[in-house]
């Protein structure tokens, strides 16, 4: 499976946890997104993109991209080819 995603799996599963029990700790969104900030150091993704990993986190067990359709693409490196 490649995962194509910006965001190492530890921020999207950290992520998707906070997002999950934010009833529990009675965080806003707004919250749990300086919360990222200061924990990894970057920018927050944006709402739908939290909310996406929790829903796959707890629905497929797992927060990597799903699998992308069609043939693998297989890239050969172009300094071996000799004209």
């Amino acid at each position: 499976m490649a995962d194509t995603s910006n965001y190492s799996l530890e921020v999207r599963l950290v992520g998707s946890v906070w997002v999950h029990e934010r009833q529990h700790t009675k965080q806003t969104m707004q919250q749990i997104m300086t919360q990222f900030e200061k924990r990894f150091g970057r920018s927050s993704p944006i709402k739908a993109t939290v909310l996406a990993w929790d829903r796959r986190a707890f629905i497929t067990d797992s927060v990597e991209d799903s699998p992308r359709s069609g043939p693998l693409v297989v890239r050969l490196d172009c300094s071996c080819w000799s004209y």
